[in-house]
């Protein structure tokens, strides 16, 4: 995080003097671009390890258990 605000830096100071289209701020946005992908990489699939407890149903699983449930969202998805 620390290293994407410093290249931003960079690129943002560089912009100023030399123009948004000089290879060297071009370069900088790419670097930006990889580590800004990796951290939302690495963001993403610690979200997916969390585990929903054992006792959470599925919506399928409380219809069974009461059938008005069904009716329910059946009908509030309409309004």
């Amino acid at each position: 995080m620390e290293k994407i605000e410093i290249l931003r830096r960079k690129m943002e100071y560089l912009g100023k003097e030399k123009g948004l289209t000089d290879p060297t701020v071009l370069k900088y946005s790419k670097q930006i671009d990889k580590l800004h992908n990796m951290l939302l990489y690495i963001q993403h699939s610690q979200r997916r390890k969390v585990v929903k407890p054992k006792n959470s149903l599925r919506w399928t699983d409380k219809i069974k258990e009461n059938p008005s449930f069904y009716e329910l969202k059946r009908i509030t998805a309409y309004k």
